[in-house]
């Protein structure tokens, strides 16, 4: 009777373990795009809460000679999960303009990480092609000084893409905040433009933490982005 029940035991085992899932795909340039999709960091992503979490990643191979690009990532929990990938272009860490990004199943946008799959453990899954396009969005690049005298503060400001800019407002430390006249108008993509003349008639202009408020539209989007500078 002990062999007979040692028997039956071992199938009732054998049914509850699981071997770890693997995955592979291919990443190819969009029509039309420039470069290739050899040395992108693939992450395999999960949504939790209102956010997406790195489970893996791996870095894709050189192009072969139709311009595809393979990755493998390898044990792998059962799930639903997402997979973007991406290129770093401008070398900042980041998933930001111009940089190549392609998610499954879509384009890639600020806050969607395309269509959801399911991973299999136990067996090799194969992730369809995903298509690597440039990443478009508007980004700014700013900065304010105080003049010698500390009597006049001015500001340098100039964006990734061209944009119609309909307000500039700007709030000083202790002073509150003010809209520039000048501010509303095409502005037009790696050209520096100025917001000056900010003076007080009774004494120095505060150094410190200014806020810079930009609304307009851009790549056919409305933005509203606040930037925080120090003004010395």
């Amino acid at each position: 009777m002990p062999a007979r029940g040692w028997l039956l035991l071992v199938p009732a085992l054998l049914a509850g373990c699981h071997r770890p899932g693997q995955l592979s795909g291919r990443l190819a340039l969009a029509p039309g795009e420039q470069g290739d999709a050899g040395g992108c960091l693939v992450e395999l992503l999960v949504y939790e809460d209102t956010s997406f979490v790195l489970v893996k990643s791996a870095v894709s191979d050189p192009p072969d000679r139709f311009g595809r690009s393979r990755y493998e990532i390898r044990d792998l929990v059962e799930g639903a999960r997402f997979l973007r990938a991406w290129k770093d272009l401008d070398a900042d860490s980041a998933v930001s303009d111009g940089d190549l990004v392609g998610v499954l199943r879509g384009r890639y946008r600020r806050g969607y990480g395309g269509e959801p799959f399911w991973l299999f453990d136990d067996k090799w899954n194969e992730a369809e092609l995903i298509e690597m396009a440039r990443f478009d969005e508007v980004e700014l690049d700013v900065s304010g000084r105080r003049l010698p005298g500390d009597s006049i503060t001015e500001f340098r400001y100039a964006f990734s893409h061209d944009v119609d800019l309909t307000t500039l407002e700007i709030t000083f430390p202790l002073l509150g905040s003010y809209l520039d006249a000048g501010g509303p108008g095409r502005k037009l993509a790696d050209t520096v433009y100025l917001s000056t003349g900010w003076r007080l008639v009774t004494g120095p202009m505060p150094a410190g933490e200014h806020l810079l408020r930009f609304r307009g539209t851009g790549l056919d989007t409305l933005f509203d982005t606040t930037l925080s500078i120090q003004v010395y």
